[in-house]
């Protein structure tokens, strides 16, 4: 998709979200997740790349960085650890719980936003995908094959490696010259295909 059309779209959810959080209606973003839940084993996490207002306000911060060569704070790896994204998880969805049976509602979804960013600031912002965000959690199983996704023609691809440098999860993945996709952590954000030499890389349908 046409990058400008993708800003938009990314704009009008942020607004949507913003809008729903000085409104104290915050909640209702939920419903936009589970769309994007529901729809994930057919079209990969396009939440992730088109209406996730954590990923769009990432963004600027991330060009930023590559702009001015600001450098990131290395991740410990303890919090690189297979387990550390399912405690996140798990915290998220107990907050959730507490909101149900207390009745309180708890800032659950403005805190993951602006930890999002807080985490954009000092870290590599494939950090917040793959080991925090407690969406791409849930949309890593849902979207773990989809119908439709990313995918890379490997009778064009030249081995350059420009789609694993621009990846933003780290989602690409080399053998030699071979270069392929982990699909359940596509963000379906169009950086590979926007930035392949080639055009070996396309939003394709599985046989």
């Amino acid at each position: 998709m046409n990058k400008k059309v993708q800003i938009t779209i990314q704009m009008v959810f942020l607004v949507l979200f913003i809008g729903l959080f000085i409104t104290n209606r915050i909640q209702l973003w939920m419903a936009v997740f589970l769309i994007g839940v529901l729809i994930s084993p057919f079209f990969s996490r396009l939440y992730c790349g088109y209406a996730c207002p954590i990923n769009t306000a990432m963004k600027p911060i991330s060009y930023a960085k590559r702009k001015f060569n600001i450098k990131e704070i290395p991740i410990p790896k303890f919090f690189t650890k297979g387990w550390f994204r399912y405690f996140i998880l798990v915290l998220f969805i107990a907050g959730f719980a507490v909101t149900q049976i207390t009745g309180n509602i708890l800032p659950i979804l403005p805190g993951l936003f602006f930890g999002g960013i807080v985490v954009a600031l000092l870290f590599d912002e494939a950090f917040f995908h793959r080991h925090v965000c407690p969406y791409g959690t849930i949309l890593s199983f849902t979207a773990r094959k989809p119908k439709r996704d990313v995918a890379i023609d490997e009778s064009l691809c030249v081995g350059c490696g420009k789609c694993e440098e621009v990846c933003p999860t780290e989602a690409v993945h080399h053998e030699g010259k071979r270069y392929f996709i982990e699909a359940k952590e596509c963000l379906a954000c169009g950086e590979w295909i926007r930035n392949c030499p080639v055009n070996a890389i396309d939003y394709a349908i599985h046989k």
